[in-house]
C-alpha cells in the first residue's frame, strides 16, 4: 500500500490507514494509521480525540495544546506526546503551531479499546503525556518500521503491526523513566518485549542480544531492576497474562500459550504467588463485576 498525499498551504501529509474491520470486543492493539506531518507556523486546529489514542513524535518545529479547561502544554524537537483522553466522550483540543519554522511530525493512531486503555493507563499516567527523548531517533525508527509493515496491506501483517507498537513503548518507557539505563540492559528489556512469547526464551540468549555475558546480564538487572533476568521475564508474561484474562476470552492454556508459559499450571502457580489468587479465580471475579 502506498502513501496517500493531502496538502494546502498550511500543511502537507503522507499517510496511511489500516482498513481492516475491527472487533473492539477482542482483546489486542489495532493500528489505525502512520502520519508523516508538515504544518506551517501559524497553523492552527481543533481536534477531537475519543475513537483513537495518538501517538506524536516532534521532528522539527515547536506547538502549544491547549485543553479545554484552559491548561496548555508545549512540545518541541525531541518531545513526543501521547494523547490519551480518559472520558468516553473524548476531549477537545485545540493545537497552534508556534515559532517560525514548520512542524515536522511522525504519528501513529491506535484504535481504544479496553485493553489499550489498561495497558497505557498502567504505563504511563494522566490524559496527556510528554515525553523528552534522550534518543529520538530509536524512536523514529520504529516508527518507520511501523510505517514499511503497514505499507503489507494484508490482514496477515496485523499482529506485527501490534508487535511493532509493543516496542515503541517499551522504549518510550525506557526513555520517560529518569534512570539513564545502559544500552546493554535497553537491548535486552527489548529483545525480552520481542519474544516473552516463547517458552524456550533463554537467560544466554538474551545476554546475546545485549552482547554480554550471563553473569554481567544479571547484574545489571539486580542493579537497575532489583530483581533477576529469569524472574523480570515471568514478571513481564504475567503482566500479559493478567490483561488477557480481564480484556480477552481466550481459554486458560491459551493464554499460557501466548505469554511463553511452559503449561498452564506453571503459569497458574506463578500468578498465584504474585497475585494471591489464581487466574480461573481472577477470570470470574472480573466477569462479576
Amino acid at each position: 500500500m502506498a502513501l496517500k498525499k493531502v496538502s494546502n498551504k498550511f500543511f502537507h501529509e503522507e499517510y496511511l490507514i489500516n482498513s481492516f474491520p475491527v472487533d473492539d470486543s477482542q482483546a489486542g492493539i489495532f493500528v489505525q494509521g502512520y502520519f508523516s506531518s508538515c504544518f506551517k507556523p501559524g497553523f492552527r486546529a481543533s481536534t477531537e480525540n475519543a475513537e483513537f489514542a495518538v501517538y506524536a513524535l516532534i521532528l522539527d518545529g515547536s506547538y502549544t495544546v491547549i485543553k479545554e479547561n484552559g491548561q496548555t502544554e508545549n512540545f518541541a524537537a525531541g518531545d513526543f506526546n501521547i494523547v490519551f483522553p480518559p472520558e468516553a466522550n473524548g476531549e477537545k483540543y485545540r493545537l497552534a503551531v508556534t515559532g517560525k519554522k514548520s512542524l515536522l511530525r511522525k504519528v501513529i493512531s491506535v484504535r481504544r479499546n479496553a485493553f489499550h486503555d489498561w495497558l497505557i493507563s498502567k504505563m504511563f499516567y494522566g490524559s496527556g503525556r510528554k515525553i523528552c527523548l534522550r534518543k529520538p531517533e530509536r524512536i523514529e525508527a520504529i516508527m518507520d518500521e511501523m510505517r514499511n509493515a503497514m505499507s503489507d496491506n494484508t490482514a496477515y501483517n496485523l499482529p506485527k503491526q501490534g508487535g511493532i507498537f509493543f516496542q515503541l513503548l517499551q522504549e518510550l518507557q525506557l526513555q520517560y523513566h529518569e534512570k539513564r539505563l545502559p544500552d546493554g540492559i535497553r537491548q535486552a528489556v527489548n529483545y525480552i518485549g520481542q519474544n516473552y512469547s516463547r517458552s524456550a526464551l533463554s537467560r544466554s540468549e538474551i545476554a546475546e542480544s545485549a552482547a554480554v555475558s550471563v553473569r554481567t546480564l544479571s547484574r545489571l538487572f539486580k542493579e537497575h531492576f532489583g530483581t533477576g533476568v529469569t524472574e523480570y521475564v515471568i514478571a513481564f508474561r504475567l503482566e500479559q497474562t493478567y490483561a488477557l484474562l480481564r480484556y480477552s476470552n481466550l481459554r486458560i492454556n491459551e493464554i499460557a500459550s501466548r505469554c511463553g508459559f511452559r503449561n498452564a499450571g506453571f503459569m497458574t502457580r506463578q500468578f498465584r504467588e504474585k497475585y494471591q489468587i489464581t487466574p480461573r479465580e481472577y477470570r470470574k471475579l472480573t466477569k462479576s463485576q
